[in-house]
């Protein structure tokens, strides 16, 4: 069941590593009886949105830190991360929740639009929801190039698995994952949410996708 939980103090450190690839994996099939209950829920208004935002588990560890920044220099490969603060464990659930990416290539304009030349940095702000699985990329109006986008990932692995809060989790929430969950969204807080276009792992529990700008992004169906 869905409980709102503690407002969480930034704590720890952010690791600031090269970037690496991994394979992909794609959702799973399940029972089309499953599947016809839900078919109405996934064509939702986009500010229905938040109403379905995923939420942390009430037994999900402290992420590292709520606000995060690093500069980033055009002309290197740079891996940006926040991960729960579990001390000892690597991979099994993921520890990461969020992950961005930027290859040598990727950094095209500042705010101002001015272009950004080889050696040329900026600084880039993270900051995260403390309940929601939700996080806001700045500087507004940096972009990236089209033909070197930046990569995003977000991990759903500590969400609450009672995704449509009904208080039981069941083969709803587990067709809701396979078939609605998703990534969205938005210019600003102010505006509506939208599906971005991304590839899910049902497996790593996480959504992977290419971004040209920043702006707010969450998991939602």
């Amino acid at each position: 069941m869905r409980r709102w939980m503690r407002m969480w103090v930034p704590v720890g450190v952010l690791a600031f590593v090269g970037a690496c690839s991994d394979a992909e994996v794609g959702p799973t099939g399940l029972p089309g009886d499953t599947e016809l209950r839900l078919s109405q829920v996934g064509s939702g208004n986009p500010q229905d949105v938040d109403a379905r935002i995923l939420v942390r588990a009430e037994d999900a560890p402290l992420l590292e830190t709520l606000h995060g920044a690093f500069w980033a220099v055009r002309g290197e490969r740079q891996t940006f991360r926040i991960r729960y603060d579990v001390p000892g464990e690597v991979e099994n659930p993921s520890p990461d929740f969020f992950r961005l990416d930027l290859h040598q290539e990727s950094l095209l304009t500042r705010p101002d639009g001015n272009l950004l030349a080889d050696g040329d940095s900026i600084l880039i702000t993270v900051d995260i929801d403390p309940v929601r699985l939700l996080v806001e990329l700045g500087p507004s109006g940096l972009t990236f190039s089209p033909e070197d986008p930046a990569e995003l990932r977000l991990w759903y692995a500590r969400a609450d698995r009672d995704y449509n809060g009904d208080g039981v989790e069941d083969d709803q929430d587990v067709a809701l994952e396979s078939s609605f969950l998703g990534l969205f969204t938005r210019d600003d807080p102010s505006s509506d949410w939208q599906p971005l276009s991304s590839d899910r792992d049902t497996v790593r529990k996480r959504f992977t996708a290419e971004i040209e700008h920043f702006t707010g992004y969450t998991i939602s169906w």
